[in-house]
């Protein structure tokens, strides 16, 4: 640390990690109390999904991620919010793409955006006789995908259809 002539306060060159006319602060993107004998500043472990230049990104004390981004949450930024999938570690959480039709509404609500799917592999939990990823086909010998309800039994008649397999919007089962 030196003097500086002209305004007569002390300027340090503080090393990375510390900040403040004496070194004692740490900057954005790192937490501690330097100033306590032993103490040190140490950078914020968010997993890259914060922005360090913002001083209210983490905190200082703790070090706990304050303003996750890339829809990520928890104290280290670690996991995908609600609604979200993929890994956060490698910042391509993306949003769960349910079909609001397929899937109970208790986890998609219409209207609300978001649906909760599976964590890494963003496959949505169906309702009865409803397959697909995000659940947006009936099942085979089902068809009338219902809210909150999921597909009906085609219930064609043995004798007069060539199957048990009709349509999926009109319910017509394929006579002989």
């Amino acid at each position: 640390c030196h003097q500086d002539p002209r305004t007569l306060q002390l300027v340090c060159n503080c090393l990375e990690g510390y900040s403040g006319n004496r070194c004692d602060e740490c900057p954005s993107g790192f937490y501690g109390n330097p100033g306590r004998p032993g103490a040190q500043c140490l950078p914020c472990s968010c997993n890259n999904n914060i922005d360090a230049t913002d001083p209210q990104s983490c905190n200082k004390v703790t070090g706990e991620c304050l303003k996750c981004l890339y829809n990520t949450h928890g104290p280290s930024c670690q996991f995908c919010k609600p609604g979200y999938f993929g890994s956060a570690l490698l910042q391509n959480c993306r949003r769960c793409t349910c079909n609001f039709s397929g899937v109970n509404p208790a986890i998609c609500a219409p209207g609300h955006g978001v649906c909760l799917c599976d964590r890494m592999t963003g496959v949505c939990p169906c309702l009865p006789n409803v397959i697909g990823s995000t659940c947006d086909r009936c099942a085979s010998g089902y068809w009338n995908m219902s809210h909150g309800i999921g597909c009906q039994f085609c219930d064609c008649n043995p004798r007069n259809s060539q199957s048990n397999q009709c349509n999926q919007f009109t319910g017509q089962c394929p006579c002989k």
